[in-house]
Protein backbone atom coordinates (compact mmCIF):
# COMPACT_ATOMS: atom_id res chain seq x y z
CA UNK A 1 0.00 0.00 0.00
CA UNK A 2 1.16 3.38 -0.57
CA UNK A 3 0.11 6.33 2.06
CA UNK A 4 1.46 9.61 2.41
CA UNK A 5 2.13 11.61 5.56
CA UNK A 6 2.49 14.80 3.77
CA UNK A 7 5.51 17.06 5.08
CA UNK A 8 6.75 19.25 1.99
CA UNK A 9 7.90 16.34 0.10
CA UNK A 10 7.28 17.80 -3.18
CA UNK A 11 6.50 14.28 -5.72
CA UNK A 12 6.78 10.56 -5.59
CA UNK A 13 7.23 7.96 -8.13
CA UNK A 14 6.99 4.67 -7.34
CA UNK A 15 5.88 1.46 -8.74
CA UNK A 16 3.41 0.57 -5.86
CA UNK A 17 -0.62 0.87 -5.64
CA UNK A 18 -2.41 4.03 -4.21
CA UNK A 19 -4.42 3.80 -1.47
CA UNK A 20 -3.58 2.97 1.87
CA UNK A 21 -3.98 4.94 5.13
CA UNK A 22 -3.84 8.34 6.28
CA UNK A 23 -2.09 9.42 9.47
CA UNK A 24 -0.73 11.66 11.80
CA UNK A 25 2.60 11.53 12.92
CA UNK A 26 6.06 11.58 11.36
CA UNK A 27 6.61 9.05 8.43
CA UNK A 28 8.75 6.10 9.42
CA UNK A 29 12.35 5.58 8.32
CA UNK A 30 13.31 4.61 4.61
CA UNK A 31 9.70 5.01 3.68
CA UNK A 32 10.30 8.00 1.45
CA UNK A 33 8.84 6.09 -1.65
CA UNK A 34 5.41 5.54 0.25
CA UNK A 35 5.41 8.18 3.19
CA UNK A 36 5.12 12.30 2.36
CA UNK A 37 5.57 14.12 5.44
CA UNK A 38 3.48 17.62 5.87
CA UNK A 39 2.88 20.31 8.60
CA UNK A 40 -0.56 20.39 9.27
CA UNK A 41 -2.61 22.88 11.79
CA UNK A 42 -5.02 22.60 14.35
CA UNK A 43 -8.03 23.48 12.65
CA UNK A 44 -7.38 21.97 9.20
CA UNK A 45 -4.54 18.18 8.69
CA UNK A 46 -2.35 18.19 5.81
CA UNK A 47 -2.29 14.46 5.23
CA UNK A 48 -5.74 14.73 2.56
CA UNK A 49 -5.81 12.24 -0.49
CA UNK A 50 -3.27 12.96 -2.75
CA UNK A 51 -4.12 12.57 -6.60
CA UNK A 52 -1.60 10.47 -8.38
CA UNK A 53 -1.08 9.62 -12.47
CA UNK A 54 -0.39 6.60 -13.84
CA UNK A 55 2.25 6.43 -16.39
CA UNK A 56 4.81 3.92 -17.97
CA UNK A 57 8.48 3.49 -18.20
CA UNK A 58 10.87 0.84 -20.38
CA UNK A 59 12.33 -1.27 -17.95
CA UNK A 60 15.82 -3.07 -18.48
CA UNK A 61 17.42 -6.51 -18.22
CA UNK A 62 20.79 -7.45 -18.68
CA UNK A 63 21.19 -10.36 -21.36
CA UNK A 64 24.24 -11.91 -22.37
CA UNK A 65 26.14 -9.45 -20.77
CA UNK A 66 24.28 -6.09 -22.16
CA UNK A 67 21.29 -4.16 -20.69
CA UNK A 68 18.51 -4.48 -23.61
CA UNK A 69 14.78 -3.43 -23.16
CA UNK A 70 12.21 -5.87 -21.12
CA UNK A 71 9.27 -6.85 -22.90
CA UNK A 72 6.65 -5.23 -20.73
CA UNK A 73 6.87 -1.64 -19.82
CA UNK A 74 6.55 -1.05 -16.41
CA UNK A 75 3.64 1.22 -14.51
CA UNK A 76 4.83 4.19 -12.70
CA UNK A 77 2.67 6.00 -10.45
CA UNK A 78 3.36 9.62 -9.15
CA UNK A 79 1.51 12.78 -7.95
CA UNK A 80 -0.85 13.72 -10.65
CA UNK A 81 1.05 17.37 -11.17
CA UNK A 82 4.68 16.15 -11.59
CA UNK A 83 5.94 15.40 -14.57
CA UNK A 84 6.74 11.67 -15.82
CA UNK A 85 10.18 10.84 -15.50
CA UNK A 86 11.81 7.78 -16.04
CA UNK A 87 15.38 5.85 -15.79
CA UNK A 88 17.89 3.77 -17.81
CA UNK A 89 21.35 1.83 -17.43
CA UNK A 90 23.52 4.45 -18.35
CA UNK A 91 26.62 4.13 -20.41
CA UNK A 92 28.91 2.97 -17.54
CA UNK A 93 26.30 0.56 -16.13
CA UNK A 94 27.87 -2.75 -15.51
CA UNK A 95 26.81 -6.36 -14.74
CA UNK A 96 26.10 -5.33 -11.03
CA UNK A 97 23.97 -2.32 -11.63
CA UNK A 98 20.72 -2.29 -10.45
CA UNK A 99 17.63 -0.96 -12.88
CA UNK A 100 15.85 1.62 -10.19
CA UNK A 101 12.19 0.94 -9.38
CA UNK A 102 11.92 -0.99 -12.57
CA UNK A 103 12.55 2.44 -14.62
CA UNK A 104 10.23 4.46 -12.92
CA UNK A 105 11.13 8.22 -11.78
CA UNK A 106 15.09 9.45 -11.95
CA UNK A 107 18.36 8.37 -11.23
CA UNK A 108 20.30 8.43 -7.79
CA UNK A 109 22.62 11.70 -8.01
CA UNK A 110 25.65 9.06 -7.29
CA UNK A 111 24.77 6.65 -10.22
CA UNK A 112 24.06 9.38 -12.44
CA UNK A 113 27.90 11.03 -11.97
CA UNK A 114 28.86 8.00 -12.41
CA UNK A 115 26.95 7.68 -15.32
CA UNK A 116 25.69 4.34 -14.37
CA UNK A 117 22.09 5.49 -15.18
CA UNK A 118 20.58 7.94 -17.12
CA UNK A 119 16.95 9.71 -17.20
CA UNK A 120 14.35 11.71 -19.05
CA UNK A 121 11.04 12.70 -18.86
CA UNK A 122 8.15 11.70 -20.58
CA UNK A 123 6.55 8.44 -20.17
CA UNK A 124 8.40 5.46 -21.97
CA UNK A 125 11.01 8.20 -22.84
CA UNK A 126 13.98 5.79 -21.87
CA UNK A 127 15.12 4.27 -24.78
CA UNK A 128 18.54 4.49 -25.56
CA UNK A 129 19.04 6.49 -28.79
CA UNK A 130 21.57 3.83 -29.89
CA UNK A 131 18.67 0.87 -29.99
CA UNK A 132 16.12 3.17 -31.21
CA UNK A 133 18.45 3.86 -34.43
CA UNK A 134 19.04 0.27 -34.82
CA UNK A 135 15.88 -0.73 -34.42
CA UNK A 136 14.60 1.98 -37.11
CA UNK A 137 17.71 1.15 -39.33
CA UNK A 138 16.41 -2.77 -39.70
CA UNK A 139 12.88 -2.22 -39.56
CA UNK A 140 13.52 0.08 -42.74
CA UNK A 141 15.68 -2.07 -44.16
CA UNK A 142 12.64 -4.76 -44.05
CA UNK A 143 10.13 -2.62 -45.33
CA UNK A 144 12.70 -1.80 -48.47
CA UNK A 145 13.16 -5.03 -48.95
CA UNK A 146 9.53 -6.19 -49.00
CA UNK A 147 8.89 -3.80 -51.59
CA UNK A 148 11.76 -4.78 -53.94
Amino acid sequence: KQWYQRRGREAVVSTQSTGGDYKCGACAANTADTCQDCTGKTDSACNAVVETADFKCKNYELKEEKWVVATASTTCKALKATKAKCNMPGDKADKTYKVQNAGCGTCTDADKKAEKCADCEGAECNVKKSSAATFTFFALIATLYTLL
